[in-house]
């Protein structure tokens, strides 16, 4: 009876040992994460104040951000008006060129009605 209480304490004072060692390892593992969000927060605080030592823009570089963005807002609110104006001037000259080449058909057909005329008198003489 002695040697199953010995067995029994030796058995518990292993899963002690090992449930201790299981518990150093995640107070390490803890540490160890701790650590790292301690550098990442130096990192954002360091970066928040350097950003603050940067000069921000001055109120001249704003107000010609400003001017610049209006023109550009002018061009783009332009932009469909001027599509439809380049959209007229195309089919304005579409119907000129048709306009032409019914002309110049028209022109060779009668010089080509009047050619053959002449090639025929031509021919006779």
């Amino acid at each position: 009876m002695a040697i199953s209480l010995e067995t029994k304490e030796s058995a518990s004072s292993q899963d002690e040992k090992t449930q201790l060692a299981q518990l150093i390892s995640e107070v390490e593992t803890i540490k160890d994460q701790m650590s790292k969000v301690a550098v990442v927060l130096n990192h954002l605080s360091q970066a928040t104040v350097d950003q603050r030592k940067q000069p921000s823009l001055s109120d001249p570089q704003l107000s010609e951000i400003s001017q610049l963005l209006q023109t550009m807002k002018v061009h783009v609110d332009s932009f469909p008006h001027a599509l439809r104006e380049a959209r007229r001037s195309d089919a304005a000259t579409q119907k000129a060129v048709e306009a032409l080449a019914a002309r110049v058909r028209e022109i060779e057909s009668r010089l080509g009605a009047a050619s053959p005329s002449h090639g025929h008198s031509a021919a006779k003489g």
